[in-house]
């Protein structure tokens, strides 16, 4: 039985030192990596701010950061969606953005106002866009409403609070 438990104890420890070294070489996130235990139930971004309270944790957003646009809060997709566990895709060649979330996918483009949510075609009144740093940037209250999340704009709209209701 030691032997078992010590076995166990160095795959453990294999195991963290292999996501450590996958995060120091960019394959894996720090976001990435913290949601393999449990997608989060709260977000909440400023406008302006690098960082985002996930749950209790404050996390680094990486390569853009939650704006205000022609009336519009826009926020960095992957950042928030892999955040709450979901997967995200961007294919460089077609501009599409697929994203999984449970039984819920989001299909939209970069140069259009169409999506489609589990194949159901919707429209947005203004199209998600890429930054100058080659991040995608959605408008909240879309990508809420299409993942099943709840949104609340708080202080002038400059404080963005989003719930996974489905999380546990």
């Amino acid at each position: 039985m030691m032997k078992q438990l010590k076995k166990q104890g160095i795959k453990q420890a294999l195991a963290v030192l292999l996501l450590g070294l996958m995060v120091m070489l960019g394959t894996v996130s720090p976001i990435q990596a913290a949601e393999k235990a449990a997608p989060a139930k709260n977000i909440t971004m400023t406008i302006g701010a690098g960082e985002m309270l996930v749950d209790d944790k404050t996390v680094p957003i990486d390569g853009a950061v939650p704006v205000s646009n022609n009336g519009r809060v826009f926020i960095p997709l992957r950042a928030v969606a892999e955040a709450f566990g979901a997967e995200v895709d961007f294919d460089i060649n077609t501009y599409d953005i697929t994203i999984i979330s449970g039984n819920t996918t989001v299909v939209m483009n970069t140069h259009a106002s169409l999506y489609t949510v589990n194949g159901e075609l919707g429209w947005m009144d203004i199209a998600p866009y890429v930054n100058d740093d080659e991040r995608t940037m959605v408008p909240v209250r879309f990508v809420s409403n299409a993942l099943g999340y709840e949104i609340d704009l708080k202080a002038n709209n400059s404080t963005i609070v989003i719930t996974n209701k489905n999380a546990k």
